[in-house]
């Protein structure tokens, strides 16, 4: 972007020896130079454009064009402002950083999180990271190239800062045909497509994501947290997670058991440790008996199961649809548990812990002295903040237990459960996602008992 200030300074900059020296040395292999240095180099360059501005000829034909250049130097601005203050524009960079960290075999150590973009304009490759500046070169040099000729070319500075409206659009209805697309890959899920479809699916989403970034429509919306956790669940299988200890083998049946599966398998169920019935929901919990006869023999699993039903059937009281368990979320909850009993701190992990490109998500945690933890004990421990809750109001830190549990917008939890060296403490987490607690949205997703209604 070229301010007006900034043109207002050029028109009357005279460089001196020394710099124009400078310049003359710098430039002798700059057209060697790769895309992302070249346009680093250029931007460093600017004063040295003003050995054009400061010629008789180019200072009339500027006069002339000046009303113009302003009026696009005003959008652009505009513009700017508007990029830096979308919504829109932040929930397409979350899905860009949600697929990469996917997509990406080298970020192995950590994840790409929002909070990275502003620190990551370097132009050095890392193994952990993804250079940003080789994206904004890419775009330039695709569809701006203008910019590079801008010391051979000074008419060129009045097309470099126009906008393109129609291209905005056309990028507009592209990347909803592209998102079309994937919603119906989306709906094949069962279909066992192969993931190279998905993968080659992928790379188009980011290519036209980064196109689209620069698009100013305000009204462009996109189901970005849908997108975002097909690609998790999908890619989860095939990305090596450091941080994941070794499972055991999966049960006989490929996904967790639903609370409705549960409840109509069989009568074993009826051995459960749970105290039975709040109001008329069904909030008991799986034992290890009844667990052993559905296939359940791991456990952690069992306490997964058993926190899972037990939140679920507190849901249904509040109104608020059942959540599913995710093994990933699962692994995030696991390896804190594991940290809490290794330190002895009862604390909330660190926010790039639950960070998936997106948001960060939700976190419950509890612990249990010498008794052991059961995921019913957790859950109850957990819901007895909801005594101190003002429904309608946005919630306290004394509520954020309970108000996350019922948190409506909330689909899917990871459980994890872990015991210290010494045998005298357990530790509990539970992750959600999307996350809940969020300030003004209470009302809407935290509501009073259908019983009392």
């Amino acid at each position: 972007m070229i301010s007006i200030e900034l043109v207002q300074h050029l028109i009357q900059y005279i460089p001196n020896d020394i710099e124009i020296d400078a310049f003359r040395h710098l430039s002798i292999d700059k057209e060697k130079l790769p895309p992302t240095d070249r346009l680093m180099y250029e931007i460093i360059q600017i004063p040295f454009y003003t050995d054009r501005l400061n010629t008789l000829k180019f200072k009339l034909i500027f006069a002339d064009n000046y009303h113009l250049l302003k009026d696009q130097m005003h959008l652009i601005n505009e513009a700017s402002c508007f990029l830096y203050q979308s919504k829109h524009i932040k929930k397409l960079l979350e899905i860009i950083l949600s697929v990469v960290n996917h997509l990406n075999p080298t970020a192995t150590q950590r994840i790409l999180t929002l909070d990275d973009l502003s620190k990551i304009c370097d132009l050095k490759t890392s193994k952990t990271r993804i250079p940003i500046m080789n994206i904004v070169s890419e775009i330039c040099n695709d569809h701006h190239s203008e910019i590079f000729g801008l010391k051979q070319n000074y008419k060129l500075i009045l097309s470099a800062s126009k906008i393109d409206l129609d291209l905005i659009k056309s990028g507009i209805d592209e990347i909803k045909q592209e998102f079309e697309q994937i919603q119906l890959c989306i709906n094949k899920f069962e279909e066992n497509i192969e993931i190279q479809v998905y993968y080659s699916l992928g790379l188009v989403l980011v290519r036209r994501v980064r196109i689209i970034i620069k698009c100013l429509e305000k009204n462009v919306f996109y189901a970005t947290s849908g997108i975002a956790a097909f690609f998790m669940k999908k890619f989860k299988k095939n990305k090596p997670n450091v941080y994941a200890r070794a499972r055991k083998p999966a049960p006989r049946r490929e996904r967790p058991f639903s609370p409705t599966e549960l409840n109509s398998l069989d009568d074993s169920f009826s051995g459960t440790t749970g105290t039975g019935l709040v109001g008329k929901y069904d909030t008991r919990v799986i034992s290890a008996a009844s667990a052993n006869d559905i296939g359940v023999s791991d456990p952690n699993e069992i306490f997964a199961q058993a926190t899972l039903q037990a939140i679920n059937g507190f849901r249904r009281r509040y109104e608020a649809q059942p959540l599913e368990l995710n093994d990933q979320l699962s692994e995030i909850a696991q390896r804190w548990a594991e940290q809490m009993a290794s330190t002895g701190k009862l604390e909330h992990s660190p926010a790039e812990w639950r960070n998936l490109g997106r948001q960060t998500l939700g976190e419950n945690y509890a612990a249990s002295f010498q008794a052991e933890l059961t995921g019913e004990k957790m859950v109850r421990k957990w819901m007895k903040e909801g005594k101190r809750y003002m429904f309608g109001y946005d919630g306290r830190k004394d509520t954020e237990n309970f108000t996350q549990l019922v948190w409506r917008a909330s689909t899917e939890i990871g459980v994890g459960r872990a015991r210290s060296d010494d045998g005298n403490w357990w530790y509990g987490v539970v992750i959600f996602d999307p996350p809940g607690n969020i300030p003004n949205q209470y009302a809407d997703n935290v509501h009073l008992p259908a019983e009392i209604k």
